[in-house]
């Protein structure tokens, strides 16, 4: 059964106001499918006073933590085995980049105290602690936690918000991809301020407002994402806080990084009101492109049902949001013979949607006429892993021609 999920109005965490106008809704956007459904509207807005969008009103910051309470990790025990972690392709790229980035700092020294806020299994702090420095992490989700833990690393399960280090702890303060989904940046960004030692150094990487994915089903504003950085509004507001910003780089993968020093400067500069027209720009072109992508995944959908008769299988693989968002976004649920499969084997033991969930091994015997990925950042491993097994390729449905995403650990 769906919940009522209360939404509150907060003020803006870059200027302190509390005007704010509407840009976009997504409607009972998927927090949790498994093991009971959890949605709610995702109101973006825009401040009007100092163009920072964030989802607002938004639930209680309380609901993370009950939501990380139930969130099943996406990673497959198997990746997690052994020493070094195992990852692939640009999830194994991403981290050894983000490493050699930080070792190419002229300003960090070898054997410098680096904390990593939110570790994952810790794949970063060991590509960092070969290198020479002194790792720390911080990571809520207890399984990914102890795996980093179990390696000899140190991480401590918490959200960072709960934890306190001691003042000018660290040399090197990183975040990636952890920001936006803060319910106060700017109490996360003074306490990363407060436990950096003098000129220490913060990196900071999020998803990019300016050049948002809308290639993809799931929705860019999302139940995860509470905040959508600009360069600009990031900028605005680590220089509110006490940082002087000394590079921003663009990724590959729809986000920027910015490379900040801790100064005892402030600038009480928020008012922009280029920012809040840039906003309202961005985010009417991000509907446009959407609605293209809908259209064209869901054509995709309807021209491969029209070739499948009825008493024919699908097998979907994956049983997450994304299966949620395609089975309420396009035709394909209007299809009548349907399994499921996923390799989270706690997916597995709680089902999808009132569903059997079953292993991925069980295709073959299964045989079903059509398998759809149903996946964005795992679609290319899905389809190898689908050949492997002896599906041919006209009996697996891709849904994207290109995957560019931060995911896939």
């Amino acid at each position: 059964m769906k919940k009522k999920i209360p939404l509150a109005w907060y003020r803006c965490p870059l200027c302190g106001h509390k005007e704010f106008e509407v840009l976009y809704v997504n409607p009972a956007a998927p927090a949790l499918v498994s093991p009971q459904l959890l949605a709610w509207d995702v109101v973006t807005s825009v401040c009007t006073h100092c163009g920072l969008v964030q989802s607002n009103p938004r639930p209680r910051p309380q609901l993370a933590a009950k939501i990380y309470g139930q969130l099943q990790t996406a990673v497959d025990p198997n990746e997690l085995a052994g020493e070094p972690p195992k990852l692939t392709g640009q999830a194994l790229a991403i981290r050894k980049e983000q490493a050699d980035y930080l070792a190419s700092i002229p300003e960090i020294n070898a054997g410098a105290a680096v904390l990593d806020i939110g570790c994952n299994h810790g794949f970063l702090l060991h590509e960092l602690k070969l290198r020479g420095f002194e790792t720390w992490g911080i990571e809520p989700d207890p399984i990914l936690a102890a795996k980093a833990q179990s390696r000899g690393l140190r991480v401590i399960t918490a959200f960072y918000e709960n934890f306190r280090f001691a003042p000018e702890s660290f040399d090197v303060i990183t975040a990636f991809h952890v920001l936006e989904h803060t319910h106060d940046p700017r109490a996360f960004l003074k306490k990363a301020r407060n436990e950096l030692k003098q000129d220490g150094l913060l990196i900071v990487e999020v998803p990019d407002l300016s050049k948002p994915n809308a290639e993809k089903l799931d929705d860019f504003f999302n139940t995860q994402h509470i905040f959508h950085f600009t360069p600009t509004s990031l900028a605005s507001l680590l220089e509110h806080i006490g940082f002087e910003p000394v590079e921003t780089l663009e990724m590959s993968y729809y986000a920027f990084r910015i490379l900040a020093r801790k100064t005892n400067r402030r600038s009480r500069r928020t008012h922009d009101p280029d920012e809040v027209e840039r906003a309202r720009r961005i985010v009417q072109s991000y509907k446009a492109a959407r609605l293209r992508t809908l259209t064209r995944i869901s054509e995709i959908i309807a021209q491969t049902m029209n070739g499948l008769k009825p008493s024919e299988s699908i097998a979907i693989w994956g049983a997450g949001k994304h299966t949620y968002e395609l089975l309420r976004l396009t035709p394909l649920a209007q299809h009548k013979r349907f399994v499921f499969v996923d390799s989270s084997p706690q997916t597995q033991r709680h089902g999808f949607m009132g569903f059997a969930v079953l292993d991925p091994s069980e295709l073959p015997r299964m045989s079903p006429e059509l398998v759809v990925i149903s996946s964005y950042a795992f679609q290319d491993e899905i389809a190898l892993r689908l050949r492997d097994m002896g599906f041919a390729d006209d009996r697996i449905l891709k849904l994207y021609d290109e995957v560019k995403t931060y995911d896939g650990m």
